[in-house]
């Protein structure tokens, strides 16, 4: 889409129409400035979420369309395992045909058993080789009440030396933020908004992957990087929650290991622990 300065008109490229939004959008000290209709207006006719605006709190909310509303668990002990990819979508493969689709879900059912073993309920957003999009996985999960959400993908590099783990984290900081300052000229509302999803538990997720390094230190040959940036995979996602990279399918040493049958049962005992620890200390809280 392309907005322009002093102008209240959106172009939507990919229809090639506009959208009127009844005030414009203002430049000044060269950061642009979007109005709330931005989003209560545009963002709606676009994608999957219906808008909201809480005028007393400063703050615009995002629900989707398919009627789903978050609650916490009741038992706080359900967990959602989201094996990346599926059918067509085989992900990265090895020059060896070992495909990612296929060890995240191996890797997948293998913490399901070891966590209901604890008495961790957990569900698979797939649980055989059929493709999902990203917005059918998001049903999936919204219609169950969890504690937890993390996504297993493989990594994959056009240089054969990068290898080990890297955990993300969803970080919107490219987002507009609320802006409370009285004497900008902003629009009619004087403030500005940003849409609240993942951040809400961005502390929860932290705490998170800490655990998760810390369980898994021994399963990479390098050390396990915390990443955060702007995941579309996680943004939609209302709970705690992570993507981990198993390893790098490009490399021979991490796809050996993916394909060794004991190696998987260790990495899903030590993402399960960590899963049981996180559970633990979340008691509360």
């Amino acid at each position: 889409m392309k907005l322009r300065a002093n102008s209240s008109q959106v172009i939507i490229q990919s229809t090639k129409s506009e959208v009127e939004l009844g005030t414009s959008v203002k430049l000044i000290k060269g950061i642009p400035h979007i109005p709330l209709s931005f989003f209560t207006k545009l963002i709606p006719e676009i994608s999957e979420y219906h808008v909201s605006f809480n005028r007393s709190l400063s703050e615009i909310s995002l629900t989707s369309k398919y009627h789903f509303q978050y609650q916490e668990a009741k038992d706080r002990r359900t967990v959602v395992i989201d094996p990346g990819h599926g059918g067509t979508d085989v992900g990265c493969e090895s020059l060896n045909g070992i495909r990612e689709k296929d060890v995240v879900l191996d890797v997948a059912k293998r913490i399901q058993k070891i966590c209901q073993n604890n008495n961790i309920r957990v569900l698979l957003t797939r649980k055989d080789d059929k493709t999902y999009r990203p917005s059918q996985r998001t049903r999936i999960i919204d219609q169950q009440s969890s504690s937890l959400f993390l996504s297993l993908h493989c990594n994959a590099s056009f240089s054969d030396k990068i290898s080990g783990m890297d955990i993300w984290i969803n970080n919107q900081n490219g987002q507009i933020r609320v802006s409370n300052d009285k004497n900008s000229d902003v629009d009619q509302n004087g403030i500005f908004f940003r849409p609240l999803l993942q951040d809400d538990h961005l502390e929860k997720s932290r705490r998170f992957a800490k655990i998760l390094q810390a369980q898994l230190v021994g399963q990479s040959r390098r050390p396990i990087k915390i990443r955060e940036n702007p995941l579309a995979i996680l943004s939609n996602i209302y709970m705690p929650a992570l993507l981990l990279e198993l390893g790098y399918l490009s490399n021979l040493d991490d796809e050996t290991k993916l394909q060794n049958e004991t190696k998987r049962q260790e990495i899903s005992i030590c993402i399960s622990e960590a899963i049981i620890v996180f559970l633990g200390s979340d008691k509360g809280k």
